[in-house]
């Protein structure tokens, strides 16, 4: 057993604030650059940057400071550090909650992509008349993702146990 500072939840709560705290001046500058340090040749597609940046600093934030998640090995399990869990918000929702961010990380990248599409290929072309609803289906689908593992979340009582037996039997077997 490691009984060092290092390997307790209250180093990895502390260290990931304090790099929270170091990284908020450069995630405001970005956001600063992006809107008005932009070259007139990026106009159309700065707010989709700026939105890939609000949902990466938003992802920032749900590990560095709201959920602060600490994984459980070999078992799919964890528990949270942060602010939601000292607030009480049930692990369901937390999980839910990052499951939509790093969803809304991955449309957002996508969109800026099919930003870019657009404007050099797909003006005149089929595309742009799908292009609207699926983006809206893309963004839909970020905050619809999570809901089926959010409706079938176990009772953490029992969740565990069975991780409990699952560390004894891996224990045993070695």
């Amino acid at each position: 057993m490691n009984d060092s500072y290092f390997s307790t939840p209250e180093f990895i709560s502390i260290s990931l604030h304090i790099i929270s705290i170091l990284a908020l001046p450069l995630q405001i500058f970005g956001a600063y650059c992006i809107v008005w340090r932009s070259p007139s040749t990026m106009k159309s597609v700065k707010w989709s940057m700026l939105n890939l940046h609000f949902w990466s600093v938003m992802l920032d934030w749900s590990i560095t400071i709201l959920i602060v998640p600490v994984v459980l090995f070999p078992a799919a399990a964890g528990f949270g550090l942060g602010l939601l869990d000292k607030l009480g918000i049930s692990l369901q929702y937390q999980c839910t909650l990052f499951t939509a961010i790093i969803w809304s990380v991955l449309v957002a990248t996508v969109t800026v992509f099919e930003s870019r599409y657009n404007l050099m290929y797909g003006r005149e072309t089929l595309w742009a008349k799908f292009r609207y609803p699926l983006l809206a289906a893309n963004w839909i689908s970020a905050f619809f993702y999570p809901l089926p593992a959010f409706l079938a979340f176990p009772e953490q009582a029992e969740a565990l146990k069975v991780v409990m037996e699952v560390s004894l039997e891996t224990k045993t077997h070695k």
